[in-house]
């Protein structure tokens, strides 16, 4: 980010809102992947998908139960399927409130994306 030590919040939501635009994060995302891809396609040619859990703990929603293995408990949360190149970049992430699985996602939003 051009910054030689650890800026005040507020500053890097300066940086970090200019980088970004006009508030598209999600299109300079998908933009900076693509850049990631075309650098190096060998490297993008093999993906590594991780779904995980993150618990919600709030009481403003009421998200479905589902089976979290860390706290061997069915907790109320979302799924995050992070796709990843062997080096552990992330390209992007996919977050669903209800999920069939993810052979399903694999199916349906990851591989067409």
């Amino acid at each position: 980010m051009g910054l030689d030590r650890v800026p005040e919040v507020r500053t890097l939501r300066e940086k970090v809102q200019r980088l970004v635009g006009k508030g598209d994060a999600p299109g300079w995302s998908q933009h900076l992947s693509r850049h990631w891809m075309q650098e190096d396609p060998e490297r993008a040619g093999t993906l590594y998908v991780d779904g995980m859990c993150g618990v919600y703990y709030g009481k403003k929603t009421k998200l479905p139960k589902r089976y979290v293995a860390r706290e061997k408990l069915c907790l109320r949360g979302v799924t995050d399927y992070w796709i990843n190149d062997a080096l552990g970049q992330p390209f992007f992430v996919i977050s669903k409130t209800v999920t069939a699985g993810l052979l399903q996602e694999l199916r349906q939003e990851i591989v067409p994306r």
